[in-house]
């Protein structure tokens, strides 16, 4: 929706009229803890940041959540020492020292969604490598099936049903150190050698694991994405269009007329992304197709909205492989990607095809 009159002030480009329809909720006697990342979402720093300044009024979890996503936000050294309480710390860097010295496994709990878990790994298996450590793994069925064609699992990374230290817990003690390990590409290379990209591979829509905000802002309207598709097919007739979007039947109707070839990333699993990510460009918003193509050392471009995801602050730099890999476009404008998607950078993906 982007008309101005929306019933969903939030779902407009309106910036100020969805601000204006969450001012009395941060303002009300009884928060909500989901009222924060909305405001954070829409920009009110400084809304939250005096909810913070109110602790006695906050909902539980709400002073370490949002705290960390400013801490995030504003480039703090180390984040999540804004999160993980003082006697989790304690537990991560005695678990850490204890795995150095033993050589036995340092069990680790993820939580998240998929890009979560992809991000954390990006982190922690480099360095247990490194540091010659094995990593005994936790996670949900569903996250250990869909990351088991590319963990692996024996030598030095394995996979339990008993839970471990929180992933955030270990990030705290690994960042607080003097010299922070980076976050880096640990998806080893194909067998054959590396071929020229021969399409795109793009992703225009996030689940937002249930948040509707979330969702809306970091998907890009179809009709944008049609109109990308045509200018694309117009420069190179024959170039191949994959598409791992969750589009409604009718819009994924429209793209096949178009010549997109629409893919569930859920039926071949990482394995297949993997090997689609290995000979194609890859064009995706904010969600987990960007994590794999980090973890993996492929290049992508990466749409994220006006107000973006904090993680950015902390994964875009120079020493992880999230700046070394990924180039990132962010939109000039609240709920608009007009502008981003007929721009000349996006347009010249096509110039390594």
């Amino acid at each position: 929706m982007s008309w101005p009159h929306s019933p969903w002030p939030l779902f407009t480009a309106d910036l100020e009229q969805a601000r204006a329809w969450l001012q009395p909720q941060l303002e009300g006697s009884s928060v909500q803890l989901q009222t924060g990342h909305t405001a954070l979402s829409l920009g009110m720093l400084r809304a939250v940041q005096a909810l913070l300044a109110q602790p006695d009024h906050l909902p539980p979890d709400a002073a370490s959540g949002w705290g960390f996503r400013l801490a995030r936000l504003h480039g703090a050294a180390n984040p999540y020492a804004t999160l993980v309480p003082h006697e989790l710390q304690e537990a991560a860097d005695q678990a850490i020292n204890a795995s150095q010295a033993s050589g036995h496994p340092l069990a680790v709990t993820l939580f998240g969604g998929l890009g979560d878990h992809l991000e954390a790994l990006s982190l922690l298996l480099p360095w247990a490598r490194q540091q010659g450590i094995p990593l005994q793994l936790h996670t949900s069925p569903e996250r250990q099936q869909q990351l088991a064609p590319v963990v692996g699992n024996g030598g030095d990374v394995c996979w339990s049903d008993r839970p471990g230290l929180a992933d955030k817990a270990l990030r705290c003690s690994l960042m607080g150190r003097p010299d922070p390990p980076p976050y880096a590409s640990w998806i080893g290379p194909a067998d054959e050698p590396p071929t020229a990209p021969q399409g795109l591979l793009c992703c225009w829509r996030a689940v937002g694991a249930g948040d509707l905000l979330s969702a809306h802002s970091r998907s890009v309207p179809l009709g944008l994405v049609e109109a990308f598709v045509q200018r694309q097919c117009a420069q190179t007739p024959d170039l191949p269009i994959f598409d791992i979007s969750q589009w409604q039947p009718w819009e994924a109707d429209r793209l096949r007329a178009l010549g997109v070839e629409l893919l569930d990333p859920r039926q071949g699993g990482l394995g297949q992304l993997v090997r689609l990510c290995r000979s194609h460009r890859v064009v995706t918003i904010d969600t987990a197709l960007a994590h794999l193509c980090a973890a993996m050392g492929h290049p992508a471009t990466v749409l994220v909205p006006r107000f973006a995801d904090e993680r950015w602050q902390e994964l875009d730099r120079p020493q992880h492989s999230y700046g070394q890999w990924l180039q990132r476009l962010q939109s000039a404008h609240f709920g608009c990607w007009a502008s981003l998607m007929s721009s000349p950078l996006l347009g010249s993906l096509l110039t390594s095809v």
